[in-house]
């Protein structure tokens, strides 16, 4: 099924299948912070976790599908409002703000520079629908990690996500 407005899913996807994450970057990001290596003792770790923020449900579901089936922990937000809330009131902060830039009341740039200002580790990775608007944001230079054009497929949203923070620990 297609999801409309959203494109097709790369060719690492297939119909039900979420890509299997490629190695991360060098440095492993929060995703393998206390990993430990050997013994029988089942991890306790919890995998990164994600805002994903958009005021189109139908977007904000297909990416949180997306990232929760890659192994991701995943809270999502209709509007910057939602999402300041989440990040200021959860005990644990996201690893990761994926957000629309253009959204009523509070756009995502707009969002993203609030966020970093106060929570500077937590990455970016901005959303657009318009060509126009991805330079602008790539110019926002140490403000986010990375900018998708819709439509996109899973597996160019896992590529900014996992070039960002890293993939999820595997088991």
């Amino acid at each position: 099924m297609r999801l409309a407005g959203m494109g097709t899913p790369g060719p690492a996807a297939s119909a039900g299948q979420v890509p299997r994450p490629r190695a991360g970057p060098a440095d492993p990001g929060p995703a393998a912070a206390g990993s430990s290596k050997g013994g029988s003792e089942p991890s306790t770790r919890r995998p990164p976790q994600i805002l994903v923020v958009d005021d189109e449900p139908a977007v904000r579901r297909f990416i949180a599908d997306a990232l929760r089936g890659a192994g991701y922990e995943v809270v999502v937000a209709a509007n910057g409002r939602e999402a300041l809330a989440i990040v200021y009131q959860q005990s644990r902060a996201p690893s990761m703000l994926v957000t629309d830039m253009e959204m009523p009341g509070m756009n995502g740039v707009e969002l993203a520079a609030r966020v970093r200002a106060d929570r500077p580790g937590i990455r970016v990775v901005l959303m657009t629908g318009r060509e126009a608007s991805v330079a602008r944001a790539r110019a926002r230079e140490g403000l986010v990690e990375g900018v998708l054009l819709k439509p996109f497929g899973l597996a160019e949203l896992l590529d900014a996500v996992f070039d960002a923070i890293g993939a999820p620990a595997a088991d």
